[in-house]
Protein backbone atom coordinates (compact mmCIF):
# COMPACT_ATOMS: atom_id res chain seq x y z
CA UNK A 1 0.00 0.00 0.00
CA UNK A 2 1.46 3.52 -0.58
CA UNK A 3 0.45 6.89 1.55
CA UNK A 4 -0.04 10.13 -0.95
CA UNK A 5 -0.83 13.38 0.91
CA UNK A 6 -1.63 16.36 -1.58
CA UNK A 7 -1.18 19.45 0.63
CA UNK A 8 -2.11 23.23 -0.65
CA UNK A 9 0.61 25.59 0.08
CA UNK A 10 -0.69 27.64 3.29
CA UNK A 11 -1.82 31.26 3.07
CA UNK A 12 0.15 33.60 0.94
CA UNK A 13 0.46 37.51 0.17
CA UNK A 14 -1.94 38.64 -2.53
CA UNK A 15 -0.55 41.75 -3.61
CA UNK A 16 3.30 43.12 -4.49
CA UNK A 17 4.84 40.13 -5.71
CA UNK A 18 5.15 38.53 -8.99
CA UNK A 19 3.25 34.79 -8.81
CA UNK A 20 6.01 33.00 -8.15
CA UNK A 21 7.42 34.78 -4.98
CA UNK A 22 4.69 35.27 -2.98
CA UNK A 23 5.68 34.45 0.77
CA UNK A 24 3.69 33.11 3.29
CA UNK A 25 1.30 35.12 5.59
CA UNK A 26 1.78 34.85 9.38
CA UNK A 27 -1.23 33.09 9.20
CA UNK A 28 0.43 30.78 6.29
CA UNK A 29 3.25 29.96 8.31
CA UNK A 30 1.09 28.94 11.45
CA UNK A 31 -0.81 26.30 9.12
CA UNK A 32 2.06 24.67 7.69
CA UNK A 33 3.87 24.97 10.73
CA UNK A 34 0.48 22.73 12.45
CA UNK A 35 0.15 20.52 9.51
CA UNK A 36 3.53 19.59 10.30
CA UNK A 37 2.81 18.86 13.81
CA UNK A 38 -0.41 16.71 12.75
CA UNK A 39 1.62 14.81 10.81
CA UNK A 40 4.18 14.32 13.88
CA UNK A 41 1.43 13.38 16.28
CA UNK A 42 -0.26 10.99 14.35
CA UNK A 43 2.44 9.26 13.37
CA UNK A 44 2.45 9.88 9.90
CA UNK A 45 5.58 8.97 8.07
CA UNK A 46 6.94 10.70 4.43
CA UNK A 47 9.69 9.33 2.69
CA UNK A 48 9.68 12.16 -0.02
CA UNK A 49 8.46 15.62 -0.21
CA UNK A 50 7.65 17.56 -3.33
CA UNK A 51 6.74 20.96 -4.01
CA UNK A 52 6.63 23.43 -6.96
CA UNK A 53 8.98 26.05 -7.46
CA UNK A 54 6.85 28.89 -5.95
CA UNK A 55 7.96 30.10 -2.93
CA UNK A 56 4.87 29.64 -1.11
CA UNK A 57 5.00 25.81 -1.91
CA UNK A 58 9.08 25.50 -1.06
CA UNK A 59 8.12 27.78 2.42
CA UNK A 60 4.81 25.16 3.31
CA UNK A 61 7.42 22.42 2.31
CA UNK A 62 10.09 23.67 4.49
CA UNK A 63 7.58 24.40 7.53
CA UNK A 64 6.12 21.29 7.19
CA UNK A 65 9.13 19.34 7.08
CA UNK A 66 10.65 21.05 10.09
CA UNK A 67 7.81 20.21 12.81
CA UNK A 68 7.54 16.64 11.02
CA UNK A 69 10.50 15.08 11.54
CA UNK A 70 11.03 15.05 8.05
CA UNK A 71 14.50 16.22 6.48
CA UNK A 72 14.33 19.54 4.54
CA UNK A 73 17.20 18.56 2.84
CA UNK A 74 15.52 15.65 1.16
CA UNK A 75 12.47 18.22 -0.10
CA UNK A 76 12.57 17.84 -3.84
CA UNK A 77 11.49 21.18 -6.16
CA UNK A 78 10.29 20.45 -8.93
CA UNK A 79 9.74 23.57 -11.61
CA UNK A 80 7.69 21.55 -13.38
CA UNK A 81 5.02 21.55 -11.02
CA UNK A 82 4.60 24.75 -10.81
CA UNK A 83 1.54 26.07 -12.62
CA UNK A 84 0.51 22.29 -13.39
CA UNK A 85 -2.18 20.34 -14.29
CA UNK A 86 -4.25 17.48 -12.65
CA UNK A 87 -2.95 15.20 -15.69
CA UNK A 88 0.35 16.29 -14.87
CA UNK A 89 0.50 15.56 -11.01
CA UNK A 90 -0.73 12.34 -11.97
CA UNK A 91 1.55 11.66 -14.17
CA UNK A 92 4.04 12.61 -11.76
CA UNK A 93 2.94 10.25 -9.27
CA UNK A 94 2.50 7.24 -11.60
CA UNK A 95 6.97 7.52 -12.38
CA UNK A 96 7.61 7.32 -8.56
CA UNK A 97 10.02 4.99 -7.70
CA UNK A 98 7.90 1.35 -6.36
CA UNK A 99 10.38 1.74 -3.24
CA UNK A 100 9.00 4.42 -2.03
CA UNK A 101 5.88 4.11 0.45
CA UNK A 102 5.06 7.95 1.11
CA UNK A 103 4.77 10.69 -0.61
CA UNK A 104 3.57 14.17 0.23
CA UNK A 105 2.91 16.71 -2.54
CA UNK A 106 2.66 20.67 -2.27
CA UNK A 107 1.26 22.60 -4.74
CA UNK A 108 -1.41 24.82 -6.12
CA UNK A 109 -4.91 24.78 -7.01
CA UNK A 110 -6.87 23.82 -9.21
CA UNK A 111 -4.79 21.17 -9.75
CA UNK A 112 -3.95 19.70 -6.37
CA UNK A 113 -8.16 19.25 -5.28
CA UNK A 114 -8.95 18.48 -9.12
CA UNK A 115 -6.30 15.31 -8.67
CA UNK A 116 -7.60 14.68 -5.50
CA UNK A 117 -11.69 14.26 -6.61
CA UNK A 118 -10.38 12.36 -9.60
CA UNK A 119 -8.54 9.88 -6.94
CA UNK A 120 -11.21 9.24 -4.50
CA UNK A 121 -14.24 9.68 -6.75
CA UNK A 122 -16.28 11.48 -4.45
CA UNK A 123 -17.00 15.53 -4.00
CA UNK A 124 -13.60 17.10 -2.50
CA UNK A 125 -14.25 20.83 -1.92
CA UNK A 126 -11.85 23.10 -3.40
CA UNK A 127 -8.76 23.09 -0.54
CA UNK A 128 -8.55 26.20 1.75
CA UNK A 129 -4.99 27.37 2.08
CA UNK A 130 -2.72 24.54 4.13
CA UNK A 131 -5.92 21.95 3.27
CA UNK A 132 -5.08 18.65 2.62
CA UNK A 133 -5.84 14.59 2.11
CA UNK A 134 -4.18 11.37 2.81
CA UNK A 135 -4.72 8.71 0.06
CA UNK A 136 -4.03 4.95 0.13
CA UNK A 137 -3.30 3.60 -3.20
CA UNK A 138 -2.40 0.21 -3.95
CA UNK A 139 0.39 1.39 -6.44
CA UNK A 140 2.01 4.29 -8.04
CA UNK A 141 1.44 2.73 -11.00
CA UNK A 142 -2.45 2.05 -9.98
CA UNK A 143 -3.74 5.68 -9.88
CA UNK A 144 -6.14 6.93 -11.99
CA UNK A 145 -9.95 7.65 -11.16
CA UNK A 146 -11.52 6.20 -7.93
CA UNK A 147 -8.09 4.29 -7.16
CA UNK A 148 -7.27 5.85 -4.04
CA UNK A 149 -8.99 5.38 -0.62
CA UNK A 150 -10.08 8.55 1.41
CA UNK A 151 -7.99 8.06 5.18
CA UNK A 152 -7.73 11.70 5.88
CA UNK A 153 -9.31 15.28 5.03
CA UNK A 154 -9.00 18.78 5.82
CA UNK A 155 -9.67 20.47 2.98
Amino acid sequence: MKTLFLVRHAQAADFGYIDQERPLTDFGKQSAINLGIWLHQNQKIVQRMVTSSALRTIQTADLIAQNSGFEKKNIRIEDRLYETSAEILEDYIFDLPPELDSVLIVNHNPAISLLAKHLIGSSVPFFSPAGFVEIDLISWKKIGRQEGILKNMQP
